[in-house]
């Protein structure tokens, strides 16, 4: 949904870099679609595919996006944190999964990380609380969903599997370690 309508494309990453992207692939089946950038990032901006694991209920996840970007600005990105509550998402669907890191209108397509650097999930919406509250008078929280990082593989050909870096990282370090890799895609329509 975050290329839906647009025309033309670019990327920003969390140190400030912008460049032209075009659109080479959209799912039909998942909430995805791949970008090409006109020049390509450094080859050590790359996530390995070793790095893209399934998510395991109770794990520690962060979501590291450019929410609500046009009111908190659009020069970093930002972390929340929380951990995979379901393995599934609503109704079950098992192509995605919950997690209770706080999500918002930006965090779109941003990733899900674990504690290990490890890619886990992309971020994709929440529950609409103004409607169930509206609907059945209460407001739950902290229900927000991910696509299960196996639906990319399909599209780009990675195996994602359960190999992954030992070593836990604080937040801090993850931020550090991540913050040129996390792009934030600008869609003109």
């Amino acid at each position: 949904h975050v290329v839906e309508g647009g025309k033309e494309f670019a990327i920003r990453t969390g140190l400030g870099e912008g460049i032209k992207a075009k659109v080479v692939f959209t799912s039909a089946t998942d909430d995805l679609a791949v970008l090409e950038l006109d020049k390509p990032l450094p080859a050590d901006r790359a996530i390995p595919s070793t790095n893209f694991v399934k998510p395991e209920v109770g794990r520690n996840v962060v979501v590291m996006g450019y929410p609500l970007w046009y009111m908190l600005g659009e020069g970093s990105p930002s972390l929340t944190n929380g951990v995979v509550s379901k393995r599934t998402g609503l109704q079950d669907d098992p192509n995605t999964f919950q997690i209770t890191a706080k999500v918002n209108k930006g965090n779109s397509g941003g990733p899900v990380f674990d504690m290990r650097g490890n890619v886990v999930g992309i971020t994709v919406g929440k529950l609409d609380t103004k409607k169930i509250s509206e609907d059945q008078g209460f407001v739950p929280e902290d229900v927000n969903f991910a696509i299960h990082i196996d639906r990319l593989p399909k599209i780009l050909g990675i195996a994602a599997g359960s190999s992954e870096q030992s070593t836990e990282l604080s937040a801090e370090e993850l931020y550090q370690a991540m913050i040129g890799k996390v792009v934030m895609v600008a869609t003109y329509k």
